[in-house]
């Protein structure tokens, strides 16, 4: 199967990840293959919440440097990489399909008008992402400005953009209670990838 033949594909892991990835969106490498695509990983470690404003701006740079000579790409982000993918995306990433597994991004967030499709996976149980608005009122925000952290994760984009669609992978995949990372879960990892891959094919092609 050659559904994405010649894609080249961005995985990026959330913050405070000491596997890099491994366990998360790594997890794509081997279907993603399957189907044809390249994976790059853009691995950055753990970071702690300083990292959020300190190290995602040079891993999505990173990405928009690596996006560049590759033409239109995949990128698929999960947690904070959803926000690294932002970030990349507006540094002039060369970013076609964004691919948004339980965002820790605002529900506010605009895409620059290069990006084709942004497929965000939301689910109902994810309390990490509801409970990273308490950082909009940080004093910090005086310094770095506003905070892109917020709940996308847990309902979805607020937003009138076409290009971009809203998916309750809970509620598709007929469970409930997997939170913010379920998705990568054994139980349901198999049809969660497919849920995804089958998206991401139908906005790619």
């Amino acid at each position: 199967m050659s559904a994405m033949k010649g894609a080249n594909v961005a995985l990026v892991h959330g913050f405070n990840v000491k596997d890099n990835g491994h366990d998360t969106t790594d997890k794509f490498s081997k279907p993603l293959k399957t189907l044809g695509a390249t994976p790059h990983e853009f691995d950055y470690g753990w970071t702690e919440l300083v990292g959020v404003r300190t190290v995602s701006p040079r891993v999505a740079q990173s990405l928009a440097d690596w996006s560049k000579p590759r033409g239109p790409v995949i990128a698929i982000g999960h947690s904070n990489g959803a926000n690294i993918v932002h970030q990349a995306a507006v540094r002039g990433a060369r970013i076609s399909v964004a691919v948004l597994i339980n965002p820790a991004l605002r529900r506010d967030t605009r895409w620059p008008s290069h990006v084709k499709k942004v497929l965000c996976f939301h689910c109902e149980s994810d309390v990490p992402v509801l409970m990273s608005r308490l950082l909009h009122y940080s004093p910090f925000q005086l310094l770095w400005g506003r905070h892109p952290w917020g709940s996308a994760g847990r309902h979805g984009f607020k937003t009138k953009d076409n290009r971009v669609v809203n998916i309750d992978w809970e509620g598709r995949l007929g469970v409930s209670d997997m939170g913010h990372s379920g998705g990568f879960s054994t139980e349901v990892w198999e049809r969660f990838h497919t849920l995804v891959l089958d998206h991401a094919i139908e906005a790619w092609t």
